[in-house]
């Protein structure tokens, strides 16, 4: 017997998805979830799946599949992709999308890619908008001057290259060398605050704002450094 539980117990410590890196940010996904389906601004979700790899490799996934995307689809089409085979974390009140993908290897983030792509049906919520209207938490949503933007974060350090293509960037619109020198990788909390204060009335943000804060090293490079970029702060 105590054999037994030495070995379990050996297997746990051995468990490259216990590294607390990975812990943190895997139920960060799961909080930041959770106070948005709580607070109404979430309709749908899909809780994040954490499974281990090769050569030391976690990934935090989204726990759907998906294939038939490619490059040269509309973002209409992509978005409706996206949508049919839930292929997101979390589902706004307007149908703006949130996906948040992380890889570590050996303890230590190696990649991640977090997406924000509003739905392009915005009119169906704007036309729909009477139980909304009254509330100022849901008033940019209906804005009919409001323009559709897709940004994504993505983290690949193996992919790197000085200014043109830093490890850390944000891209815009899906505009193809659109890549902002970000300060560091962005966790969970950090990409939901974002979308909440940039594109979202503020206040909601009262709502996500008890998550323990996880903070990424930096990654900029000097000559980075001496560009416009994103810092990012705690």
């Amino acid at each position: 017997m105590y054999n037994k539980l030495k070995k379990t117990a050996q297997r746990k410590r051995n468990d490259p998805t216990k590294a607390p890196h990975i812990q943190s940010t895997f139920m960060q996904i799961q909080d930041v979830t959770t106070n948005l389906i709580s607070s109404s601004l979430a309709v749908s979700e899909n809780f994040p799946t954490i499974r281990s790899g090769k050569c030391g490799s976690v990934y935090i996934k989204i726990s759907s599949n998906i294939d038939g995307l490619n490059s040269k689809m509309t973002y209409q089409d992509k978005y409706d992709i996206l949508l049919k085979n839930k292929y997101y974390n979390i589902k706004l009140i307007d149908g703006a999308l949130l996906g948040m993908l992380y890889t570590f290897t050996e303890g230590r983030l190696s990649k991640h890619t977090l997406f924000y792509f509003p739905s392009p049906h915005l009119e169906e919520f704007q036309n729909n908008q009477d139980m909304y209207i009254k509330d100022e938490l849901y008033s940019d949503i209906f804005d009919k001057e409001r323009v559709i933007i897709p940004i994504r974060f993505d983290y690949d350090p193996s992919s790197a290259s000085s200014v043109t293509h830093p490890h850390s960037h944000l891209t815009i619109g899906q505009y193809k060398h659109c890549r902002i020198p970000v300060s560091s990788p962005l966790s969970p909390y950090q990409f939901i605050v974002f979308i909440i204060r940039n594109f979202y009335n503020i206040e909601m943000i009262k709502y996500i704002q008890t998550i323990k804060p996880l903070k990424f090293e930096e990654t900029l490079v000097e000559e980075e450094k001496l560009l416009t970029y994103i810092n990012i702060g705690n």
